[in-house]
């Protein structure tokens, strides 16, 4: 009885001491950062001022004046409106570059995380068996450390999108610079005369905005996925002639001709040795 007392006691502390190790490994974890963003960094001003980078400067100004006069359909208030989508989209963009940072980061501290927890879990479990520890204990703690592990798992999942964020950063600001594209010709379209009205300019931006918001990365991730196109494993002639950077379909290598099935049984009647 003194001996089962003397285990629980020791597989406390032996479980005490490898939690509070974790801890401090993960708080130890915290101060390896990256370089602070320019939008964060606290030595950054404004000359003569107190004010650090702002992102949305240019916009709020550009707002401002658009909002001022939405109701103005003249050139000068399509000359606003054309300021207010020009501002917007590099916001947009700075924004969802910003978004896809933290996610690196917060990607990269959830993988440290999980190992150290797997390990720990392990560890734990290992010295309570040394320790005699019931069944119970050991199944109750498996099963801590393994919902903690998947909970993990399933939020990588739900944010981060992909283990490598990096691949989907590039597919949405790809897309971002299709749709800025289309933009620029909006604000070129304006300097030649053409109306661009205060509603057009917002409802523009909200769309281009919906492509960096959850439900439109995960739309350009399952199109990617579904638009992918094998590249076939034999060459195929006719793939000279296509247009230079298209990706050929795969197909399956065609049957080959009775005349090439008797060229090569001849040719390997020749390769083999006479007989006397």
């Amino acid at each position: 009885m003194k001996h089962r007392i003397y285990s629980r006691c020791n597989t406390k502390i032996w479980v005490g001491g490898i939690g509070l190790m974790v801890v401090l490994a993960l708080v130890a974890c915290k101060g390896i950062r990256p370089p602070d963003s320019l939008v964060d960094d606290k030595d950054i001003k404004i000359e003569n001022g107190n004010k650090k980078l702002d992102p949305y400067l240019g916009f709020n100004k550009a707002y401002t004046l658009a909002a001022a006069s939405a109701a103005d359909r003249t050139h000068d208030g399509s000359e606003r409106n054309a300021d207010l989508l020009t501002e917007g989209m590099a916001l947009i963009q700075a924004n969802c570059s910003s978004y896809f940072t933290r996610l690196g980061n917060d990607g990269q501290h959830l993988g440290f995380a999980r190992k150290e927890t797997s390990l720990a879990g392990a560890v734990t479990a290992a010295l309570m068996g040394l320790y005699d520890a019931t069944a119970k204990v050991l199944s109750a703690t498996a099963s801590l450390f393994g919902f903690t592990t998947a909970s993990m798992d399933n939020f990588g999942d739900t944010y981060l999108f992909s283990p490598d964020i990096n691949s989907v950063q590039k597919l949405v600001m790809s897309a971002l610079d299709v749709k800025r594209d289309d933009g620029l010709k909006i604000v070129d379209a304006v300097g030649s005369g053409k109306n661009l009205t205060y509603t057009q300019a917002n409802q523009f931006l909200l769309e281009m905005e919906g492509i960096c918001q959850p439900h439109g990365i995960r739309s350009l991730i399952t199109q990617a996925v579904n638009e992918q196109r094998a590249v076939a494993a034999y060459p195929d002639p006719s793939a000279s002639s296509a247009a230079p950077g298209r990706i050929q379909s795969a197909s399956a290598p065609a049957a080959p001709s009775s005349s090439a099935i008797r060229s090569t049984r001849s040719q390997a009647s020749k390769l083999a040795p006479q007989r006397d």
